[in-house]
């Protein structure tokens, strides 16, 4: 038998969104969750997870975040996990959390708001608090 080599974990994200696509959540979690697993030092694999949950229980989303952000400490990292974050805030109705995430998430490292992460969910949640700060730190 031939022993193939285990596929890249852009793969195993893919698979995950693919999976949920097709109504198979926890298939998809699992699969995420082994990649977690696999490589404990990306915190881009956390992030699917939280995105993962978004749409089912944005509570719980919140909560993979706020646990990321005490892991992840690179302000890069930190930085992309509390712009999801706020925005997540935000879309649960709690803007002044939300808010301060998202400004912190600016100082830490503006650039990451250009992240697709971060744009997709952008281009899904819009509210005139979200509007003037964004308007206020001149991101488009």
């Amino acid at each position: 038998a031939v022993e193939l080599p285990e596929p890249f974990p852009l793969f195993w994200s893919i698979r995950g969104i693919k999976l949920d696509e097709r109504g198979f959540f926890k298939l998809a979690e699992r699969a995420i969750e082994q990649l977690i697993k696999r490589y404990p030092e990306d915190h881009i694999n956390v992030i699917n997870l939280a995105l993962l949950f978004r749409a089912y229980d944005i509570e719980h989303a919140i909560h993979i975040l706020n646990d990321a952000s005490i892991k992840f400490k690179e302000p890069t990292e930190q930085a992309l996990i509390l712009f999801i974050k706020g925005l997540y805030e935000m879309q649960n109705k709690k803007f002044q959390i939300g808010y301060l995430n998202f400004e912190k998430a600016i100082k830490l490292g503006k650039k990451e708001v250009n992240n697709p992460l971060v744009q997709a969910e952008l281009a899904q949640f819009s509210h005139p608090v979200l509007d003037k700060l964004l308007e206020n730190h001149h991101i488009k």
